[in-house]
């Protein structure tokens, strides 16, 4: 179900993860050179600049917004609700190869 609330939370569902995502390859980046090595490259553009991915967020809640108010099918309305989830499920599966791989 399409509402404005449910899209406000995975919205901040979003940011939620990008924080974590970010934070978690901070705390694998200063692992690594606690112990005297590189980290890897990814890990590191992720940890310095991983806070300009919370405009995607923004963006995807910018587009609900107006698909919402728009005269559209719910269908339509329905499709922009799972792509939010599905981009969850994309960012946690990227943060998570992200922060972990490089313990592995």
């Amino acid at each position: 179900m399409f509402t404005i609330l449910n899209a406000t939370r995975l919205a901040v569902m979003q940011v939620g993860v990008i924080t974590i995502g970010v934070l978690g390859a901070g705390l694998c980046r200063k692992m690594y050179t606690l112990g005297g090595r590189q980290p890897p490259l990814l890990t590191g553009l992720v940890a310095d600049y991983g806070f300009i991915g919370l405009i995607l967020p923004l963006a995807w809640i910018a587009m609900a917004v107006l698909i919402y108010r728009k005269e559209v099918s719910d269908t339509v309305k329905s499709m922009m609700f799972v792509s939010g989830i599905a981009f969850v499920a994309i960012m946690v599966l990227f943060f998570v190869i992200i922060d972990f791989s490089p313990w592995f």
